[in-house]
Order: C-alpha cells, then structure tokens, then sequence
C-alpha cells in the first residue's frame, strides 16, 4: 500500500453478533512493525455495521500491510471495508 506522506488514521466498517474480537495492523508481515490494535465489540448483529475510527502511527511511503484478527474460537466479526487517511 502506498501511504504518501503520511497516514495517521484508520478506518474499517465491522459487523458483530459475538463477544468480538480485535485487529492488529501490521506492515511488513505478521510480526512486523505494529501501526495499532483495536477493538472490535458486538455491534448488536452480524449485518448490523458500524465504522471503527482511530489513530494509527503515522506512516509514510509504500508498505504491505497485514491484519491480524484476534480472539476466541468462534466467529469474531464480519469486515467490510478499511481505509487510512492523513487525519
């Protein structure tokens, strides 16, 4: 992914019926550097969505990125879309 000068939030649109479960966004590969964890809360219904807003460290020029999707063994949630923007 090709970040431009910079990006220092992160957005993504989730679904859950579950406990939830968390994101890990890393670049590089799974182990690499870590941009931020979030939580992901039952929503109140797998197609009931909501956008997840929040801070990222702020990055700059052309990575891979990698999400890691944490918690139980279950089903944690649904991911629709995600974006990064500069603000």
């Amino acid at each position: 992914m090709t970040f431009g000068s910079g990006a220092k939030k992160f957005e993504a649109s989730v679904a859950s019926a579950s406990p939830g479960g968390s994101i890990e966004i890393r670049l590089g590969g799974i182990d690499g550097a870590l941009m931020g964890t979030y939580e992901v809360k039952n929503t109140g219904g797998w197609q009931n969505w909501t956008v997840l807003s929040a801070k990222v460290k702020d990055v700059k020029g052309v990575h891979d990125v990698y999400f890691i999707f944490k918690g139980g063994n279950d089903d944690l949630f649904n991911f629709d879309w995600w974006k990064f923007a500069a603000e």
